[in-house]
């Protein structure tokens, strides 16, 4: 049974601190295999190193690393400071499985087994890879139910801080849960396993999008200052649940295989951003364009990469490297809004502020040149997830396009490691926001 709120503040200081610790590790990974792929798919430094054949797993392990590991974790962390869990027992289990998720993950780097490039989470075929990939989505799923009741209280309660944004994004994880297994159950046997990934992950993954949507429009909401309280719309909110809705619709209805499937978590993703364009992205701009506040900044920068990547989204009518510009671009604005929040949670010794300002410039420069680049490479027809001389760059243009996205892809990587270098050197009680509702003294 749930403890007194006394009990569940105490427990959230060491929760929350073990979450953000398995968060930097999990981004310190990702980021590491990052500057493999950089580097594999720089002209020069490709061919110079001979990183082609490494290229494939770097970014199996890159891309559930940064976008499934560290995002996950980073919105456990917000839930377990947001909601209430119905037993700390539960939230514990799942931290432990989540971590021994991560290792399970790491160990099969150690195997021969061959990487598979599936769209959203690519996989390598070993069982110790989908046994961590399990363990890791039971540990995430864990913890959301077992703070169910505080997150449907938060929706039903109206508050005017990000907890119900967050309070979707949870309810967005579940139903991207249900999407997985229920395609698991549908697909029928295949002989190719780069086929049943393909397919198994597809739902899935669209439907984890909008996790990282709304889990990032609760960040702009909480580094703004909650200037933005009157972005709490009812039909927003009904409009989020009944597009959660149509997912499971889709799912029941139409096997993972048939062409309807896929078109249809397509448009849905589309139709899904439109909400939060709208009444999230262009109002938050609007209010702090001129705020002083050193976070601020990179709320600012972060809408401005959202709306390019949505830009970049509406232009892809193939599979080229616009499709990485464009996420890219998101996640970028994603992160972005993560650091501002630990920087906002951690306590930021005076001393360090301009160097945690300049940390967040830098890797919003390297994000938005790293775009460029891969916005102009898909623009020139440059083949995506190769590297090397696999890419067949011809001419000129295609050179520079290439390396202004290493350019960019090596600034960003720099910012990622200032980052984890400032996080780790800070000691002290986290704070919160003292002027919020739920947060007011939480840790």
């Amino acid at each position: 049974m749930p403890g007194s709120r006394s009990q569940w503040r105490s427990a959230t200081t060491h929760l929350t601190r073990q979450w953000l610790w398995l968060a930097v590790i999990n981004l310190a990974i990702g980021t590491s295999m990052a500057v493999v792929l950089v580097v594999a798919k720089t002209p020069a430094l490709s061919s110079w190193l001979g990183l082609s054949a490494v290229f494939p797993v770097a970014l199996v392990y890159h891309v559930n690393f940064t976008i499934l590991l560290w995002v996950s974790t980073c919105a456990a962390w917000c839930w377990s400071l947001c909601f209430k869990p119905w037993w700390a027992g539960f939230d514990r289990l799942a931290l432990g499985l989540a971590a021994l998720a991560t290792l399970v993950l790491l160990v099969s780097l150690l195997g021969s087994a061959k990487p598979v490039l599936s769209n959203y989470v690519p996989v390598i075929d070993s069982a110790s890879f989908f046994a961590g990939l399990a363990l890791f989505i039971l540990a995430i799923t864990l913890m959301v139910l077992n703070r169910f009741g505080a997150l449907w209280q938060a929706l039903r309660s109206a508050p005017v801080d990000p907890s119900w944004l967050f309070a979707l994004a949870a309810l967005a994880w579940l139903v991207a849960v249900a999407v997985l297994g229920v395609a698991w159950v549908k697909l029928a046997p295949v002989n190719s396993l780069a086929n049943f990934a393909e397919l198994l992950f597809w739902g899935f993954g669209h439907a984890l999008q909008a996790v990282n949507l709304l889990l990032l429009a609760g960040g702009w909401c909480w580094l703004s200052g909650y200037s933005g309280a009157y972005y709490r719309n009812r039909w927003v909110q009904w409009m989020v649940l009944t597009a959660l809705l149509a997912v499971l619709l889709m799912v029941f209805w139409f096997s993972p295989e048939s062409p309807e499937y896929r078109a249809l978590f397509t448009y849905w993703m589309r139709f899904f951003s439109l909400p939060v364009v709208i009444v999230v992205a262009l109002p938050t701009l609007r209010q702090v364009l001129f705020g002083r506040d050193w976070l601020l900044g990179a709320v600012r920068i972060s809408v401005l990469l959202f709306l390019l990547g949505v830009f970049i989204g509406a232009a892809i009518r193939a599979d080229n490297l616009l499709v990485p510009a464009h996420y890219h671009a998101v996640t970028g604005a994603l992160n972005l809004v993560l650091m501002g929040l630990f920087y906002r949670v951690l306590p930021i010794p005076e001393t360090r502020v301009r160097l945690c300002r300049w940390q967040l410039n830098g890797y919003a420069l390297g994000v938005v040149t790293l775009v460029a680049g891969l916005g102009l490479s898909g623009w020139l027809g440059v083949g995506r997830k190769l590297a090397g001389s696999a890419q067949g760059l011809e001419g000129f243009a295609q050179l520079a396009s290439m390396s202004l996205m290493g350019c960019g892809g090596l600034i960003a990587l720099l910012g990622c490691f200032l980052f984890l270098f400032q996080v780790i050197r800070i000691r002290g009680p986290l704070r919160a926001p003292a002027s919020v509702g739920p947060f007011a003294g939480v840790v």
